[in-house]
């Protein structure tokens, strides 16, 4: 490595800079050559694709090189200030549509290009320290753009693909259902057997329609709500009743005599319920009862299930309510397999109506989740989505 002053170092730096200028071809050569021989994924790409965004690197490197101070050159801060991340974003959102690539193998691309144009420049005998922590600040800078971008664009693509496959198994899931209903009609041998294809289609749907809400939620795109004028009395009974036939004895529901009207996706709110009911029997203590209880105020309404059991820690109690998440203590009592999605979708439904949903958790007081809820939107909030 060279060793220079102050003034021959800014020298060395715009000369490593020509150096990288008049190399370009030569150094996306070596580079492509090296790639295709030490990554798979990179193998069998064309050209076009396999370079990319990576000239726009190189001549961003260059730019850096020049305009570097002797200060900026040593300071990551100052560097990151006028970093154009876009070309390398673009580079990372592309790879994650090539089959085969990794977050691991884009970074060794970067790593690769780093020490091919280090070679180049040190063959020149231009490669100073300070040439050094501009290659290596740009070249990490660069890697942390692409492969954020490449893990968010690969999760967008895998949520798409799960959607389109969703979808798709619906279609033969209903001729099956309406085949079933054919043959109950005109066979009453056949009945039971078909009410038993019936209820395990309708189980499968109501499977579907949860992924279709988790992958949803953790795209951030918020879930479909329509909301109508009605009274929760009703909602909230059709919600426990399944339960309560499923557990005799364990489900107490507390009304107001008030009414509790307001504007409401009650489908919503019913599956929201249904699976803070279903979180307490699964997680409470199996011997004491769980209570449902809705309260009402002039402009509010709160419904809330109530469990004794083992208190939710106050660790997990951030992470709950995140799509797919668990806490500790469910990974090791869980007696029911679930997406891990019904808290998400708790959360998602309150703050869709403009509210929220809340934890209160103890040894001495159980297990509380409440939801608070808007008795009224604006007229422009009626029907719509709950947001990201």
């Amino acid at each position: 490595m060279s060793e220079s002053n102050t003034f021959s170092d800014l020298d060395l730096r715009h000369k490593a800079a020509d150096c990288i200028d008049n190399n370009l071809e030569p150094i996306l050569s070596a580079w492509e050559s090296e790639v295709r021989r030490n990554i798979p994924a990179a193998r069998y790409q064309e050209k076009i694709l396999l370079r990319n965004h990576l000239l726009p690197y190189l001549t961003s490197l260059s730019e850096r090189l020049r305009s570097a101070s002797v200060k900026s050159a040593r300071d990551r801060n100052a560097q990151d200030q006028d970093f154009d991340a876009s070309a390398n974003e673009i580079h990372g959102r592309l790879r994650a549509t090539l089959p085969g690539y990794s977050i691991e193998e884009v970074i060794d691309e970067y790593i690769t290009l780093r020490q091919i144009v280090t070679d180049f420049i040190e063959k020149q005998n231009l490669l100073s320290q300070q040439v050094l922590e501009v290659i290596c600040a740009v070249n990490e800078k660069a890697i942390m753009h692409a492969a954020t971008q490449f893990s968010s664009s690969l999760q967008v693509l895998r949520q798409r693909a799960v959607s389109m496959l969703m979808h798709d198994i619906r279609n033969p899931l209903n001729v099956v259902s309406i085949t079933a209903e054919l043959v109950k009609a005109k066979s009453e041998s056949q009945a039971k057997n078909m009410d038993t294809v019936l209820a395990n289609a309708a189980k499968i749907d109501k499977m579907v329609t949860e992924l279709l809400d988790a992958v949803k939620l953790q795209a951030g795109e918020g879930l479909e709500l329509r909301f109508d004028h009605c009274d929760l009395h009703q909602t909230i009974k059709v919600a426990t009743e399944g339960a309560s036939l499923a557990y005799p004895g364990r489900i107490e529901v507390h009304f107001p005599d008030e009414p509790a009207d307001g504007q409401f996706d009650t489908s919503g709110l019913a599956r929201a319920v249904e699976n803070l009911i279903s979180n307490a029997i699964k997680y409470g203590d199996s011997e004491e009862k769980v209570l449902v209880e809705l309260k009402v105020s002039p402009d509010f309404v709160t419904i809330s299930v109530h469990n004794w059991g083992h208190p939710i820690d106050e660790k997990d109690q951030a992470t709950i309510f995140v799509t797919f998440a668990r806490s500790q203590d469910q990974e090791k009592n869980f007696r029911e397999q679930g997406w891990g999605l019904g808290l998400a979708y708790v959360k998602a439904v309150a703050e869709g109506h403009g509210g929220e949903v809340k934890v209160d958790s103890s040894e001495k007081k159980g297990t509380t989740f409440s939801m608070i809820l808007p008795r009224g939107l604006d007229s422009s909030a009626d029907e719509g989505k709950s947001g990201s």
